[in-house]
């Protein structure tokens, strides 16, 4: 019984980190927040202050950047407004918004380029976010990697200190 107990909580671990290895979790400890990083995803760039990261597809043709910051005293909702304007000032046709106390989404297209954009409310008057850009053609294939994004990135517990070390994007 002990040792089918044993072999059973083996397998139940190696499928636990299989899952795991298939793609990397960015953890803000300082912001409180996480987001699972898709598998083939590379760090491209790190916020000198270790509160962002940037990562590019395998095949170089998917960004997505990963950040937070401090609201100063704004709303989420206002921030985010703001933002909206910035991408439609930008020159970027803005197919969907949404908008709650909690969080935001938009997404929209230029020159054949999609992006989404996702702010999440965070503890102690901040926000998470991140940002995904992909070519038009590609909108089929992400749709499901950005829903796992999207489902993914969440506050967790606690305000600590900014990440010293990317997560392990496979």
């Amino acid at each position: 019984m002990l040792i089918r107990l044993i072999v059973y909580g083996l397998a139940l671990f190696l499928a636990a980190a299989s899952i795991a290895a298939d793609r990397g979790r960015y953890v803000d400890p300082r912001f409180g927040f996480v987001i699972d990083i898709p598998s083939g995803y590379a760090v491209t760039q790190q916020a000198d202050n270790g509160d962002g990261w940037n990562y590019r597809s395998a095949d170089g043709k998917v960004t997505l950047a990963v950040w937070a910051q401090h609201l100063g005293g704004k709303s989420l909702r206002t921030e985010a407004a703001e933002r909206l304007e910035w991408y439609k000032g930008d020159g970027w046709n803005v197919t969907y918004q949404r908008e709650t106390d909690g969080w935001a989404s938009y997404s929209g297209l230029k020159a054949g380029t999609i992006f989404y954009y996702r702010a999440v409310a965070l503890c102690d008057g901040a926000a998470g976010y991140f940002v995904l850009e992909f070519p038009e053609g590609l909108k089929p294939d992400m749709e499901k990697p950005t829903l796992r994004l999207v489902r993914s990135f969440r506050p967790v517990g606690g305000c600590a200190s900014a990440p010293t070390v990317a997560p392990a994007a496979n």
